[in-house]
């Protein structure tokens, strides 16, 4: 666990090629905000990014390339959607999500939504998940060794807004 200063900085220590699964959220957790979840596979060096809780959290996030037959890499993003208010819906469209990699906007070319079956609080309901998938228009071989991915969903009709960074290595 870290604390930040008043301006919401902090700085952690994090062993190298570890699974990195951090959280980031403030006192009013679960009453005003969620967390903001930070994800790799292994954090390799040093890594700056600039984290931003709100009222909607990107649980289970996840991101992943398929590299395999293509000259251009397809990313996937899965994630389901938490929220605070139970009285707004989880449910989110295309034109709700934004994708970043290396600070640049990528387009998204599919969002599926989709059922999963939830095991907590209202076990046996089925609750919504999505899948977001692009292209990115570099090849394989002329990407960066590390990509950060932001996935943003803002809404300000909906009145949510969460974050979820992952730190990709190729």
């Amino acid at each position: 666990m870290g604390k930040a200063d008043k301006k919401g900085r902090f700085k952690f220590w994090f062993p190298a090629g570890k699974s990195l699964k951090l959280y980031v959220c403030d006192r009013n957790y679960a009453r005003k905000y969620l967390e903001c979840w930070v994800m790799s596979e292994g954090l390799r060096d040093n890594t700056k990014i600039t984290p931003v809780i709100g009222n909607f959290e990107l649980w289970e996030y996840k991101v992943w390339f398929l590299t395999g037959a293509y000259p251009y890499p397809i990313w996937n993003i899965f994630f389901i959607p938490a929220i605070v208010d139970k009285k707004i819906s989880p449910e989110i469209e295309k034109k709700d999500v934004s994708v970043f990699m290396n600070e640049k906007k990528v387009k998204i070319r599919s969002f599926t939504p989709y059922k999963v079956y939830f095991k907590g609080e209202k076990k046996g309901a089925y609750y919504p998940a999505y899948i977001i998938s692009g292209t990115v228009d570099i090849k394989l071989e002329d990407l960066p060794p590390k990509i950060i991915i932001k996935t943003v969903v803002n809404s300000k009709k909906k009145g949510i807004y969460g974050e979820g960074w992952y730190i990709y290595y190729r």
